[in-house]
């Protein structure tokens, strides 16, 4: 069986492989504890704390001491509130299914921004780091999608890749306006369905 062919896809897990859990997660959190929902998302995702915990240069327990004190929210609720963040990401209509399609013929690895626990987490409960060939995650670089195409590049380097000979799916296009910059080629997701016709216009046979 061929799994080598080109291109090598690399997809993204919140708001591709899995729902975009942080925005779901704000908005139980901050019914839970009569917070501003637009409060709690900026310190789940947008906070200097947040990307420094995806580098893996602060550790989970720093983490959740700040998030803690920025929303006010006694620590010993705050496991309550890392399951509920956790917890929100679930995979999304079809893409486990076009995953196992695509790693027949082709290389495909996961490119994420993401924390240990939450990839641990996930897991534990769906096991789908087997339906990749490769996982890249932030915290083993020290890099996050903020640092432009600093991550894609460190991990196509580590896989021995050429960029131009890659196909990244996101749905962050920032981050894919970055990629594109390096020669690969890249697919703002919108839904499985979306995505396997892009992915055909790019020659990639599903």
């Amino acid at each position: 069986m061929k799994t080598h062919n080109k291109p090598v896809i690399m997809i993204d897990f919140g708001g591709v492989y899995f729902s975009e859990g942080g925005r779901i997660a704000s908005k139980k959190i901050a019914r839970k504890y009569k917070l501003r929902e637009k409060k709690v998302y900026k310190a789940l995702k947008d906070f200097h704390a947040t990307q420094e915990y995806r580098k893996g240069k602060i550790t989970r327990q720093e983490f959740i001491e700040i998030i803690s004190r920025k929303l006010d929210i006694p620590a010993k609720n705050m496991k309550n509130v890392e399951f509920t963040w956790h917890s929100s990401y679930k995979p999304l209509k079809g893409m486990p299914q076009l995953v196992k399609k695509l790693r027949k013929h082709y290389r495909v690895v996961v490119l994420s921004g993401n924390i240990p626990e939450r990839v641990r987490y996930l897991e534990r409960k769906y096991g789908m780091l087997k339906h990749f060939h490769e996982h890249h995650f932030s915290f083993d670089y020290g890099l996050t999608k903020d640092d432009g195409a600093k991550f894609f590049m460190a991990a196509a380097k580590k896989m021995n890749v050429n960029p131009k000979d890659c196909i990244l799916v996101d749905d962050k296009k920032e981050f894919l306006d970055a990629v594109k910059k390096k020669g690969a080629k890249a697919v703002l997701f919108k839904d499985a369905k979306q995505l396997e016709k892009e992915l055909k216009k790019l020659g990639v046979h599903v």
